[in-house]
């Protein structure tokens, strides 16, 4: 695997896309460098002022010593897929080349019984819906983990997945919006005193397929990562890491951390009408508007829809 992430590497360094930064711009002058490293030290000390262990434990040689010495290792085999330098001429047919999608589209399409996703942006297109009205074909559950309108740190990506939510409910794939505040910070990566800012956003993406393979990468589930941008992930079969991976998500998910996005009807609205239900305090909180965590985003949000930009999103 190792030599197989330095080829990728070679691949693109190699490449005729890829230029010197000091053809872009000069290095730092030693004004500069020495502003940058008064500006870690500052970090460094506001870390430790707000109470986290981050620097001492640095300093006990964690968590490198126990990765080395095997105690936080599963071994196991993985299958690397990526995106090769000049994506859109190979998108295009005109040179050969590797295209990621293709390959995670094949590993999904083949569930049996469940696939999970964790996308920050989801914009699936015309190939993601048909690949979800076949698994929910063959009763695949699927369920989707995502950035909230509350959580997500680009307006313009939500502008596009927004019109995706009730088609993807009514083919009866389930929907989870991650909450900027989480309730249960276990599971969530995070600790506890750092939730209380409501600053907590997805930015990991991982697919879990029948709890048996794992893909982690870079690559979001929307047409940027599909059509623009170069992405690389690992496929691993590896019944401990899936069901790992699906523990978290099942964390993140949970209704402390999450809006479960639903789909209702009435007999006054055939159309139906959707539903962000939640927990705040114990409670079920439910709200026939979308939480917005932030004044004008709601706005923002319905103006980007104007806007011809599918297919950058």
């Amino acid at each position: 695997m190792a030599q197989q992430l330095s080829k990728t590497f070679d691949e693109y360094w190699n490449s005729a896309l890829a230029i010197p930064v000091a053809s872009l711009r000069q290095g730092p002058t030693v004004e500069e460098f020495e502003a940058f490293r008064k500006h870690l030290v500052k970090h460094r000390d506001t870390l430790e002022r707000a109470g986290t262990d981050y620097v001492k434990r640095i300093a006990t040689g964690e968590p490198f010593r126990s990765i080395a010495a095997g105690r936080q290792l599963v071994f196991t085999d993985a299958e690397l897929v990526y995106d090769s330098p000049d994506k859109k001429r190979v998108d295009r047919g005109e040179i050969p080349g590797n295209l990621i999608f293709p390959k995670l589209i094949e590993v999904a399409a083949a569930a049996r019984s469940e696939f999970l996703m964790v996308t920050p942006f989801f914009v699936p297109g015309g190939d993601g819906m048909r690949l979800f009205d076949e698994l929910r074909k063959r009763n695949v559950r699927v369920r989707i983990l995502t950035n909230s309108l509350e959580s997500t740190p680009e307006l313009l990506a939500h502008s596009g997945y927004i019109k995706y939510r009730q088609p993807l409910l009514e083919r009866g794939v389930e929907l989870y919006e991650l909450r900027a505040r989480l309730g249960n910070s276990r599971g969530s990566g995070e600790r506890p005193w750092l939730l209380t800012y409501g600053t907590y956003a997805l930015h990991a993406k991982m697919f879990v397929i029948d709890r048996e393979r794992v893909l982690i990468g870079s690559v979001n589930f929307d047409l940027r990562s599909w059509h623009r941008n170069t992405e690389i992930g690992l496929i691993i079969r590896n019944n401990e890491l899936a069901q790992d991976s699906a523990m978290r998500f099942h964390a993140l998910a949970e209704p402390a951390n999450s809006y479960r996005v639903e789909l209702r009807r009435s007999p006054a609205d055939d159309l139906g009408y959707l539903l962000w239900v939640t927990h705040a305090d114990g409670q079920i909180v439910a709200s026939i508007d979308e939480p917005e965590g932030g004044e004008n985003r709601r706005e923002k949000v319905e103006f980007f829809r104007l806007l011809p930009l599918d297919a950058e999103l």
